[in-house]
């Protein structure tokens, strides 16, 4: 019976000599893996240099980095010297890559890793719907925090860039105004009744017109005089068409 006790408690204890070496190592190698057989330490040092490179590029703004998956059937060599980098040309901004490659001897290979940046910053957004072809008051936009990256054109950030512009396509209340949306007010529309001001050096004339064609704020335009003379000016604000002597 002794006996027996004796025997239990030997394998209670822990594995000693060769046996227990072999184990010990066998778990130390398990918890050091190297970084390219770790899918959340690859994530991670994409993640960190994404987020870097954004801050360097873009440091007005708040950045958000997700990271991509690589192809599960993917093998790649032991590596335990992994450099992100990337590629020439490329910038961070919406989807994109970020290569990752093994800086060890003779163990080289490179990978690109699947990434979005976004981008997120004061612009303008429509309080309620603003319709097309309607110029764009101050009532109607407020400055927010947005994710920029959604407009590949950008988005207006600045009631400057919305003065005196109208909308091509309906915005809804929330969205963000695109820049590839807008479109100059004209100053003056085909048909319109206009005054034509002729300047020259120490006097100027004033006459009516009709305009031949509509155009934005310093635009040229036709317009046809009192006399029934076709003259090309410069359209101002106010039905105003500019000439100069």
């Amino acid at each position: 019976m002794k006996r027996a006790f004796r025997l239990l408690d030997a394998i209670r204890r822990p594995a000693t000599g060769v046996l227990g070496t072999a184990a010990a190592a066998l778990a130390m190698s398990a918890g050091a893996a190297p970084a390219w057989q770790d899918g959340s330490d690859r994530i991670a040092i994409v993640r960190a240099f994404a987020a870097q490179e954004a801050a360097r590029e873009q440091p007005a703004y708040r950045a958000q980095v997700e990271v991509g998956t690589l192809n599960p059937y993917l093998r790649l060599a032991p590596c335990n010297q992994v450099e992100p980098f990337l590629y020439p040309g490329a910038q961070l901004w919406g989807r994109g890559f970020v290569g990752l490659r093994c800086m060890e001897a003779g163990r080289a290979w490179s990978v690109s890793v699947p990434v979005v940046v976004h981008y997120f910053g004061p612009a303008l957004i429509a309080t309620q719907p603003i319709p097309v072809l309607t110029p764009i008051t101050a009532a109607e936009v407020q400055r927010t925090e947005v994710d920029l990256t959604r407009s590949q054109g950008g988005v207006a950030t600045q009631f400057s860039q919305v003065l005196d512009h109208m909308l091509q396509l309906p915005i809804a209340a929330g969205q963000a105004i695109p820049l590839s949306a807008l479109q100059v007010v004209p100053a003056v529309r085909q048909g319109d009744a206009v005054t034509i001001v002729g300047r020259g050096t120490g006097f100027s004339i004033t006459t009516d017109g009709i305009a031949l064609g509509a155009a934005g704020p310093g635009d040229p335009v036709q317009v046809k005089t009192e006399s029934g003379r076709i003259v090309t000016g410069t359209a101002e604000r106010g039905r105003v068409v500019e000439l100069r002597f």
